[in-house]
């Protein structure tokens, strides 16, 4: 009997309103779990990519380390190039005016002999071109001496583009 007065409008309206709510309350359950799992994953997904970003920079800064090192390096070949090769042209130019010089000391001695053999336009000649030489020579070894042929003494290439290493 008292399942039929459960029977009536009334009722069947809050059986209705019941199955509703249980239905609601099992698909917030259901819900709870899947945002749970799926939160886990994003929290790997997460740590993943921290990691991920952290392995970038030490890659980065390994890099950044070894080119420094190699542009040390190739710092030290190029002045121990830049020094050999003023080296050998100062010894080339200390070996042309002790040539010149000696030209120029047989030239007066052959004067003061009078020895001067052929014309004596031939003899200025001669000592002009011995003069020229010794000057050219000079010159030469002005312009050798500074080291700006190989950016030795300035900064080198990275100093004029602005860059600090």
């Amino acid at each position: 009997m008292i399942l039929f007065r459960l029977l009536n409008p009334q009722g069947i309206a809050g059986l209705a309103a019941s199955v509703v709510r249980a239905l609601r309350l099992i698909a917030a359950k259901v819900d709870g779990r899947h945002w749970r799992r799926q939160s886990a994953e994003f929290e790997q997904l997460y740590r993943a990519e921290v990691q991920a970003h952290a392995a970038s920079l030490a890659n980065v800064r390994a890099a950044t380390e070894r080119a420094r090192a190699e542009d040390r390096a190739n710092a030290a070949h190029v002045r121990s190039a830049q020094n050999q090769i003023s080296e050998r042209i100062h010894d080339d130019f200390e070996a042309r005016l002790a040539d010149a010089r000696r030209k120029a000391a047989q030239a007066v001695a052959h004067r003061d002999a009078g020895l001067e053999e052929g014309p004596a336009g031939q003899v200025q000649a001669g000592r002009a071109e011995v003069g020229a030489m010794v000057e050219r020579l000079r010159r030469q070894r002005g312009s050798l001496e500074g080291g700006e042929e190989f950016g030795i003494g300035h900064g080198g290439p990275s100093a004029a583009k602005g860059l600090p290493w």
